[in-house]
């Protein structure tokens, strides 16, 4: 031994150190093994190659195929420019067609669909695809609408929906691992849950095959998405089964679909990307799917979240900070590089977002409504991050949402109360925001522009391209330059103001060859954009070098009048918003009623445009031509109502395609909603009391429309027609009036209640789950004895989510157990660990119960089942009665009653109450009074001592003319509820809302009465009413209303459409002018 060892020996320390490092190598060894071998099984082991689940291009390339910068249909690029649309969450199915087309005239051309399983499946082996729930009916609206589909049928869908779209009956059955899941961090291939997804996909994916785009011209579905937002890693930890991938994909082709398969990772990560089959990894292989997608959802509310660690419901609105735009630089900046990075299939296909951030929702307890989140974001947010996706070479984006709609029933999960509008594009009563509107001019520049801005390169920050350099001073107002492949020379620009100084105005440097630079002057305000042309030459060989004031549309007119076929038009912003200057080569003369003034730069190489004016009309002629293009400035209320129409020939097998579809066939601002019908051309117009007139761009006569008066500033211009819109008057419209009121108490006594052993620990042996009471109620029923000198009676619960106790038909109190917080009692996503809280409360009874025989009656209210978002696995967090126990009585017996949903035809369409069906017993409602005197009183006043109140129904009835199709005027409709109490209601037998007006229980007051159910006559409102209340009078206020306004502020107010009670009503004349 040598001297170093035996030194070593004898020193306890020595031996100390060199024991630790040996076993931290040994775990070290063990810990790499370990996550090999996870690897390794979550590689799969199912004989199913990438390739045999491949899109054959070489068969359906002609009808859809795609490089590395874009999409392409029947050999034509296309920019998608699409948003989600839930069905399930718009149960007037008469309504998907005016949804539709308002996505059509709000500028996309595709939508997204998440089909919702455990909506068309009940009850194991039952599958409904009729009424409000026929697919084929939905597809082939999209086909008669000319809108582009991507299909999304899970089966997980996650969505803010119970179980994530599961279906209550899987749920039930526990020995089920949902996507394979064992907990939260490890999954385990589960062929049982493998059979159930394949007999979904059996069930759906045969009606979606007919409507393939690779089934030949005119089929509506581009491509398919395989699962939802499941990722091989997160952040290094592998917890996505490549079998689970492997089994939907083969399945789906089995079935017929033949179009491209496609996923959407929850995070930017190398994720189930096709790569050739011989590629292995950690020694097996691999398996990817055709494109490549990634969700990208950046600026979350401040109360909202997915790792929500403190229960913040009580922040209010005013305090939240703004958001920042380094969330957007960080989360959206890089994302090419980081794809292409990649390599496989990542590096060859579009750059494509399924889901890019639209909104966002709302929870239970929060005290802010939509409207809140719809300011905290701004008018400009979804644009912005458009803009920033492109300015990363995206042309495939899908925003969640485009239009939010309702959780009606008990469609939503935890997370969400009744409304789901998400402050989206089109909010819940219909109406395009101002988001979508801005959002609009983005995408209407890319689909005019497609043969230009579909496919480019990135360019690189103060390099040249075409012998052009652009800077920006900020710098942070140029976000991206970029190179067009297919247009020599021509590209974009992306300006966006996020620029530390938060200055509206900048400066634009532009260097041409060896020439000193010249500058252009802007005007952005802070955290907006658009997209700009680079080197652009006109039809008539007019160049545009560069230009900072924007340019949203671009159209091509064959006009008599002017003695030209194909004259250019390009429609400009130049106003207070947003304004600039455009620069063309060589010498140009202006003229029209834009009071243009020019500047010679580079000693005559270059003419700088710029418009004294903010609305009318310009042309600009060249030196070299006697052709002009013209130019056509809009101020920004009249952008915020620019709608063209493209013709979307991709659809009808009698057009030809080869020529240039990207130009609108019509454009028309100054009405809130206009769209025209392909096939009859009839153009359809709703416009608002602050509309007073209609301009087309057109170069043929528009049946309805003439030229402007002289006064005008678009008058003098052939292609301008312009038709004046009536006034409207709130008098047209008079409030419904609820009337007839009738109502019949529950009888608990009647309910076919049922026994319910409980465990010694106070644990029911049965819950929701294995009952089948699911939606929204279970009722449990306690019987005990009181004995003399018994001392207090008390009854410890625990339950999720709602509680109220009547003791012998007197109500006791309640409370609501709901957490914006993980690990907390009621956490609305994640683990409900009781070791981290409980949520027991104890009610002391001794007060309201007799010797002798007593019953105690709880009522929990279930706000839905958590859908597993991401990692986490709480699909199945208790329901109902977790834990409940009762002292100081004897012979303690308990029962369950409740509606078993697997036995109705939808399984979130039920309150619970066995009798909510019953018509019988229904008296005069006596205890109603209306508000103030005589006719036009609208309120109806329910008033009753909180002790005796409990649960009823009540019936009432309206009328509503306006709900007519052929009535000139559109007046959504809202039922507005006050007061402590809850409330379910029924709008024409259907369960449209959930009112909880207790404790700051939920913010929502108003509730959308669906156009779809609002007949003219005889509309019928039926509440299931009762209160956890227990002192004094409960006062209930219920009336029917229109949505109000700010008609009268800024654009930020007026477009929003958010709910102001002193605004003016939203009233939308209608017009049809036929073609």
């Amino acid at each position: 031994m040598s001297t170093w060892t035996k030194t070593i020996a004898a020193s306890p320390l020595a031996m100390a150190g060199i024991s630790i490092l040996t076993t931290s190598a040994i775990s070290a060894l063990m810990a790499a093994w370990s996550y090999r071998s996870l690897r390794q099984y979550n590689m799969g082991s199912l004989p199913i190659t990438t390739s045999s689940t491949q899109y054959n291009k070489e068969k359906y390339g002609r009808y859809f195929n795609w490089d590395k910068y874009s999409f392409y249909v029947n050999g034509q690029r296309v920019v998608l420019c699409s948003a989600e649309f839930h069905y399930w969450r718009v149960p007037d199915q008469s309504r998907w067609e005016a949804i539709l087309k308002e996505y059509k005239v709000a500028g996309f051309n595709c939508i997204r669909i998440y089909f919702h399983w455990g909506f068309h499946s009940p009850n194991e082996g039952v599958y409904v695809f009729d009424g409000n729930r026929d697919m084929d009916f939905l597809m082939q609206l999209c086909q008669k609408l000319e809108i582009f589909v991507l299909a999304a049928p899970g089966p997980y869908i996650c969505a803010e929906t119970q179980g994530g779209g599961f279906p209550i009956w899987l749920l039930a059955k526990k020995n089920i691992r949902l996507r394979h899941k064992v907990n939260y961090w490890y999954s385990k291939y589960d062929p049982e849950f493998s059979k159930y997804e394949n007999e979904w996909f059996g069930a759906l994916l045969p009606i979606l095959s007919q409507y393939q785009i690779t089934n030949g011209k005119g089929g509506c579905l581009l491509a398919l998405q395989v699962e939802n937002e499941l990722d091989e890693d997160l952040k290094g930890f592998p917890i996505g089964l490549h079998d689970h991938m492997r089994n939907l994909s083969f399945t789906a082709r089995n079935l017929g679909i033949t179009v491209p398969l496609f996923t959407n990772a929850a995070i930017i990560s190398d994720s189930f990307i096709t790569r050739p089959d011989s590629e292995t990894r950690y020694g097996k292989p691999q398996f990817g799917v055709d494109l490549y997608g990634f969700d990208r959802y950046l600026v979350w509310v401040p109360t909202g979240g997915l790792l929500v660690l403190k229960n913040d419901r009580d922040v209010v609105t005013n305090t939240w900070k703004p958001w920042d735009p380094a969330i957007i630089e960080g989360g959206l900046d890089g994302i090419e590089s980081t794809v292409r990075s990649y390599g496989g299939g990542a590096a060859q296909s579009p750059i494509l977002i399924p889901e890019l951030q639209g909104g966002w929702f709302n929870h239970w307890t929060c005290p802010y409504t939509y409207d809140a989140i719809y300011s905290y974001y701004g008018h400009t947010y979804t644009r912005t991050l458009y803009d920033s996706c492109v300015a990363q070479g995206s042309t495939a984006t899908s925003f969640y949402m485009g239009y939010g709609g309702t959780n009606w029933g008990t469609l939503g999960d935890t997370d969400v109360y009744t409304s789901y509008d998400y402050s989206a594009c089109i909010r819940e009563y219909g109406v395009l925001s101002g988001r979508g509107r801005l959002l609009r001019l983005s995408s209407i520049f890319m689909r005019s522009f497609t043969q230009l801005a579909a496919a480019t390169d990135l360019v690189l920050p103060g390099k040249s391209y075409a012998d052009i350099i652009i800077t920006a001073s900020p710098t942070k107002v140029l976000a991206a330059r970029r190179s067009s492949k297919e247009v020599t020379g021509a590209g974009i620009a992306i300006f966006r103001n996020f620029s530390k100084e938060e200055s509206s105005s900048y400066n634009v440097s532009i260097q041409i060859g060896k020439l000193p630079a010249f500058q252009l002057r802007g005007l952005l305000p802070y955290k907006s954009s658009f997209i700009s042309l680079v080197n652009y030459t006109a039809n008539n060989g007019l160049n545009l070098v560069a230009s900072t004031m924007p340019i949203h549309l671009r159209t091509y007119l064959d006009v008599l009048a002017l003695g030209s076929s194909k004259i250019e038009v390009l429609v400009v912003q130049n106003d207070d918003n947003a304004s600039g200057e455009l620069a063309f080569r060589g010498h140009v003369t202006v003229q029209g009623t834009l009071a243009a003034t020019t500047r010679s730069e580079l000693e005559g190489a270059v003419t700088v445009v710029r418009f004294e004016k903010q609305a009318g009309w310009a042309s600009v002629t060249p030196a070299t031509s006697a052709t002009s293009i013209y130019i056509v400035a809009l101020a920004t209320h009249d952008l915020f109502t620019l709608a063209p129409v493209f013709d979307e020939s991709h659809f009808r097998k009698d057009t030809n395609t080869s020529k240039d579809n990207y130009s609108p066939t019509l454009a028309a601002w100054g009405c809130t909603h206009i769209s025209r019908d392909h096939v009859t051309g009839n153009i359809d117009i709703q416009y608002s009391s602050n509309d007073t007139g209609v301009y087309v761009l057109s170069g043929k006569p528009v049946t309805g429309f003439q030229q402007p008066v002289a006064s005008d500033p678009y008058a003098n211009i052939p292609f301008i027609l312009q038709r004046s819109l009536g006034p409207i008057s709130a008098n047209l419209f008079a409030r419904p009036v609820l009337t007839n009121w009738t109502h019949r108490p529950v009888d608990f006594e009647s309910m076919a209640w049922h026994p319910l052993p409980f465990h010694k620990d106070g644990k029911p042996t049965l819950d929701t789950l294995d009952l089948g009471y699911t939606s929204a109620h279970c009722l449990y029923r306690a019987r005990f004895t009181v004995p003399r000198n018994s001392g207090h009676v008390k009854l410890s619960i625990n339950a999720r989510h709602r509680v109220t106790i009547y003791v012998n038909d007197v109500c006791v109190g309640g409370h609501f157990t709901y957490s914006l917080a993980l690990m907390q009692p009621g956490a609305k996503q994640g683990a409900d660990w009781e070791m981290f809280a409980s949520g027991r409360r104890e009610y002391d009874l001794s007060g309201f119960v007799e010797v002798g025989v007593n019953s105690v009656v709880v009522l929990v209210d279930s706000v839905g089942f958590q859908r597993g978002p991401s990692f986490l696995y709480d699909f199945r967090n208790q329901r109902g009665i977790v834990q409940a126990k009762i002292t100081g009585a004897k012979s303690i017996s308990w029962d369950v009653t409740g509606i078993d949903v697997k036995t109705l035809s939808n399984a979130y369409t039920s309150t619970g109450f066995p009798d909510e069906s019953a018509t019988t017993h229904y008296t005069p409602a006596h205890n109603i009074k209306q508000e103030g005197q005589g006719p036009s009183s609208t309120t109806s006043i329910i008033t009753l001592a909180a002790k005796a109140f409990t649960p009823r129904y009540y019936i009432s009835h309206f009328d509503a003319p306006t709900a007519s199709a052929s009535s000139p005027f559109r007046v959504p409709l809202r039922l507005c509820i006050s007061g402590s109490a809850t409330a379910y209601i029924f709008l024409n037998g259907v369960l449209i809302g959930r009112y909880f007006g207790e404790g700051g229980d939920c913010a929502q007051k108003d509730f959308y009465m669906h156009e779809g159910f609002v007949r003219v006559e005889g509309n019928e409102v039926k509440m299931l009413v009762y209160s956890r209340e227990t002192a004094g009078d409960v006062v209930i206020k219920v009336e029917v209303r229109e949505w109000r306004t700010d008609s009268g502020g800024g654009l930020e107010e007026r477009f929003s459409f958010n709910l102001v009670e002193d605004g003016a009503p939203v009233i939308f004349g209608r017009e049809r002018l036929p073609s």
